[in-house]
């Protein structure tokens, strides 16, 4: 006798582990702006940043991912950010700790434009929160360079150090 599938609440969670929604470009700019005026720029700064670290830790732990298999950081770094569209990178150099990233498209840099700072503050946890969950350790992420700023592209340094700055 065959089983018959059902759809219950259980099935229905796990169909949904790794669901995604698009989000307009305009929506980033609004979260910035709508936190700046809510929290003030420090604090909306770190909210979107650990929003996007949680984005991160999330969407790489419901998709199994891990290192392994032969694949650097780096390489399933970009496998998976391919799928969350917050623009395209390349790294630069990877190290045991740290990676050098860069984006000529940031997603978040375009939606804010030309501000003169960085501010790419959800990328920045997206991406740590990736790292820190293939690895296992904690990463931060820290903007170099920005479109915002004037730059011609991003350049995001992931690493466990803490208190980097360039």
């Amino acid at each position: 006798m065959a089983r018959q599938e059902t759809n219950t609440p259980e099935t229905q969670v796990q169909d949904l582990r790794v669901s995604f929604f698009i989000m307009p470009t305009e929506m980033l700019k609004s979260l910035h702006d709508e936190f700046a005026i809510l929290a003030g720029e420090k604090i909306a700064r770190s909210i979107l940043f650990r929003c996007g670290f949680r984005g991160g830790e999330s969407v790489t732990k419901r998709m199994g991912l891990t290192c392994g298999n032969g694949m650097s950081i780096g390489d399933m770094l970009l496998s998976l950010w391919i799928e969350i569209g917050l623009g395209r990178l390349r790294v630069l150099e990877e190290k045991e700790d740290e990676l050098l990233i860069e984006s000529e498209d940031s997603t978040e840099a375009i939606a804010m434009g030309k501000t003169g700072k960085e501010e790419c503050d959800m990328t920045r946890g997206w991406l740590a929160g990736i790292v820190s969950m293939l690895t296992g350790k904690r990463f931060y992420c820290f903007e170099e360079k920005c479109a915002s700023h004037g730059d011609k592209t991003c350049i995001y340094r992931v690493t466990t150090k803490e208190q980097y700055r360039t």
